[in-house]
């Protein structure tokens, strides 16, 4: 018998890990939510994960989602969309369309939100119906939010982790809004 959750926020945040297991990495619990088209690499991973902890939300805080599971192969290459199993032209049938991306971030409910590439971004514009600005911030739904462009390059170099880290500081701190 399925555990009974204690609020309705409890209960959507159980039904979005559920549905939505293999696109997300980190603590059930955690508020500061970072989406990206594909799984981020490693360091783009802690570099998340370190903002987070420095803007006060937790050594734990930081959730990853990515439009494709987690372990998947990647569906797209040079040439484009890899055929699906069905045959058909669409891409890998795992990967998150706008609609069930929106359904994950209203289930997760993070109190901030960030988009780590265009794509990313362009799928959540879709999904919630609004146009998302790039690098810069703004708020969607009531929620602090930023998007970049391509986070995971801003890694490289030093001058692109202060970029990106002067963008991921205009969120608020944990407790302040």
């Amino acid at each position: 018998m399925p555990k009974a959750s204690a609020t309705m926020y409890e209960a959507a945040l159980d039904q979005a890990w559920g549905m939505f297991a293999d696109h997300l990495q980190g603590q059930r619990l955690g508020t500061f939510l970072v989406v990206s088209a594909r799984p981020l690499h490693e360091a783009a991973q802690t570099a998340c994960r370190n903002s987070a902890r420095a803007l006060g939300y937790g050594d734990d805080g930081a959730v990853v989602a990515s439009l494709e599971a987690f372990g998947a192969p990647d569906s797209l290459d040079a040439s484009g969309p890899v055929d699906s199993p069905d045959g058909s032209d669409r891409p890998d049938a795992q990967a998150l369309d706008p609609r069930s991306l929106f359904v994950l971030v209203e289930g997760i409910d993070p109190l901030c939100l960030v988009c780590a590439d265009r794509t990313s971004a362009e799928a959540l514009s879709a999904g919630y119906r609004c146009p998302l600005a790039l690098g810069e911030r703004a708020s969607l739904l009531g929620r602090p939010f930023v998007a970049f462009d391509d986070f995971e390059s801003l890694m490289e170099t030093d001058r692109g982790k202060q970029e990106a880290w002067a963008l991921l500081r205009t969120l608020p701190k944990f407790g302040e809004r």
